[in-house]
């Protein structure tokens, strides 16, 4: 039985995951009003994490140059962004600069995004500090408990729309709830229909895959069914519905709970003998470890999810996440994979 905290601990990656992926889909497409509320979303959740106490300087006036927020007490300046590249850093302090912002020498960056952890580098006399949605989790995880739940309060109220309810831990596997209808959408998503001869028999093909994949997913333990949940929610989509989803080990370690961490191997375990992922390596280099025996090869070590079909081609994981993301949410992909309920993929003749 999970603890109180931990459980507000997985409802807070999921929403600050969630909201962080569908801040960046709508700066792809144009909409900067999602980046810009975040200024107001998240001021009082970092200010709680990090124990500072920032003030939205765009409230006082529009388009504030250079940064975003600063430090009461230390004139710390803080930029909120969801451009990952250098770019931004090396601009905004020059805006910094040529506007004679008054700030700090430390200048922070909030990027909107779960990729990965943030780094401090120089900027000429500045030092430019860059923070992740995934530092803000972390920094969150490690609060003694008073501040921990205020923060929670904190989230749930900016953030209330990307909140799951909360629910009752699910039995240890779940009936399957098999497609009775084709899931006429999903196919027509992934034109699926010009991947397979006779076409007359892609519905049923489509549908007898989905179910086989909801039959063995179904018969996961719940605590299974929930790392993959986050394993899907956290990986970088793909843009090939063939290639399996897949997450560095040591990223997806700061998405979980101690118990999940303690348990994980065992979890990859079992998913590995239900043929839905395991752990992959790659990136091999030479290291030198100062032992006589010479040189050890090192690995980066990710974790893979991918249950394929042919007939049409497809990993259905990757398929599933591209769907969801585009005709309804990464909240509802979240919930479908950890209930192992996929109603909604399926079209009501």
């Amino acid at each position: 039985m999970l603890t109180k905290r931990h459980e507000y601990m997985l409802q807070l990656t999921q929403v600050l995951g969630s909201y962080a992926s569908q801040v960046q889909l709508a700066a792809k497409e144009g909409y900067t009003d999602s980046a810009k509320a975040a200024e107001d979303s998240l001021i009082d959740i970092v200010n709680l994490a990090y124990s500072c106490n920032f003030i939205n300087l765009n409230s006082i006036k529009i388009n504030h140059p250079g940064i975003d927020w600063r430090e009461t007490r230390y004139r710390t300046g803080l930029q909120v962004t969801v451009t990952e590249d250098g770019s931004k850093i090396k601009d905004s302090i020059d805006s910094v600069i040529r506007n004679k912002v008054e700030t700090s020498s430390e200048i922070w960056f909030l990027l909107i995004t779960t990729n990965g952890h943030g780094n401090t580098r120089k900027h000429g006399k500045y030092s430019a500090r860059t923070i992740t949605i995934n530092d803000i989790v972390r920094q969150i995880s490690v609060l003694p408990d008073k501040a921990f739940f205020l923060a929670v309060e904190s989230v749930k109220e900016k953030l209330s729309r990307w909140f799951m309810p909360h629910e009752k831990i699910l039995p240890h596997v779940r009936k399957p709830q098999l497609l009775l209808h084709p899931p006429l959408a999903f196919i027509d998503y992934h034109n699926l229909r010009d991947r397979m001869e006779p076409k007359d028999d892609i519905l049923q093909a489509v549908t007898n895959q989905l179910n086989d994949f909801i039959r063995s997913f179904s018969n996961l333990p719940t605590p299974v069914r929930a790392i993959i949940a986050k394993i899907v929610h956290h990986a970088p989509a793909q843009d090939n519905r063939v290639r399996p989803l897949r997450i560095e080990l040591t990223e997806f370690y700061y998405h979980l709970s101690e118990k999940e961490q303690c348990e994980l191997n065992d979890m990859i375990l079992i998913m590995k003998q239900n043929h839905h992922g395991s752990i992959h390596q790659s990136n091999p280099r030479f290291a030198d470890d100062g032992d006589d025996d010479g040189v050890t090869i090192h690995y980066d070590h990710h974790v893979e999810l991918a249950w394929s079909v042919c007939e049409p081609d497809m990993n259905i994981y990757t398929a599933l996440k591209s769907f969801y993301l585009q005709h309804l949410d990464a909240s509802k992909l979240y919930s479908a994979l950890e209930n192992a309920a996929f109603s909604e993929l399926a079209t009501p003749s």
